[in-house]
């Protein structure tokens, strides 16, 4: 089994970076650009309309908005290096589209900065630097994604699932969504199960435990704090939610988590 662990580094910054083993993971967006660096694995990973089968080292960018799932079959051990990057802090005055780079070889030069981010002790402009350096060779070197033309139901369900992004600590609730984009809340549930292929409350759940996740490797909180911080108001809905998700209790995961990332790194 493939747990969901990252490692992360400068979240709170404009761009963050987390490494971890592939795992399958439902459709989904971002506020911000996700670009990362996948080793070979057997299934594949799909930006918008766009299937894209992971046989080699490849990269993908995924610009906000778009839509990114990854899918793959039976276990594997294939790594990934992702970068978390805040629009504002990109050195272009246009947008950039969504970009798939396929056939990387291990010994890349794009490989070895993706590598490069992964140490520790750089500062945060150098990283800024690497990033962009990065960003450059996919643009030059990629192939851009064709913009899909969306209903307004995508729209909408994005709208979403940016406020669920935004505010999932908070006691966000469907019918509360629904109202700030006006519409009904079985309608949003009904669009939002189109777009994203899980529910509202599946989608919100996975937010709120991959962030506990996050708080259980890299502080010293007690769980019930953690349990509080992430939105779930329920600490025992929580320790089961957990428990099912990653086949571990928060307890355990805590302790067998730097183990995890030993293997992964």
């Amino acid at each position: 089994m493939n747990y969901a662990v990252e490692k992360i580094k400068n979240d709170e910054k404009s761009v963050s970076v987390s490494s971890g083993v592939v795992f399958s993971y439902h459709a989904h967006v971002h506020t911000y650009y996700e670009i990362i660096l996948y080793q070979p694995f057997n299934g594949n990973v799909t930006v918008n309309d766009r299937v894209v089968n992971v046989n080699s080292y490849t990269c993908i960018m995924v610009s906000p908005s778009d839509l990114h799932k990854i899918d793959v079959v039976g276990d594997t051990d294939a790594k990934f290096i992702k970068l978390k990057v805040v629009a504002e802090s990109l050195e272009t005055e246009q947008p950039y589209p969504s970009f798939v780079l396929g056939e990387i070889d291990k010994n890349d030069f794009l490989v070895c900065l993706f590598e490069e981010l992964t140490r520790d002790g750089h500062s945060e402009r150098y990283i800024e630097h690497l990033v962009n350096a990065a960003i450059l060779q996919i643009v030059k070197r990629g192939d851009a994604c064709a913009c899909v033309k969306r209903e307004e139901k995508y729209r909408l369900a994005a709208e979403a699932a940016r406020i669920l992004h935004e505010e999932f600590s908070s006691e966000i609730s469907q019918s509360e969504v629904a109202r700030r984009i006006s519409i009904s809340p079985q309608y949003l549930s009904k669009i939002f199960k189109q777009v994203f292929e899980v529910g509202f409350s599946e989608y919100l759940s996975d937010i709120r435990l991959r962030y506990s996740a996050k708080l259980l490797l890299e502080t010293d909180k007690p769980i019930t704090e953690i349990c509080f911080e992430c939105g779930c108001g329920n600490l025992s809905h929580f320790l089961r939610s957990f428990k099912e998700k990653y086949n571990l209790t928060p307890r355990e995961y805590r302790k067998n988590g730097n183990l995890i990332m030993k293997k992964i790194e």
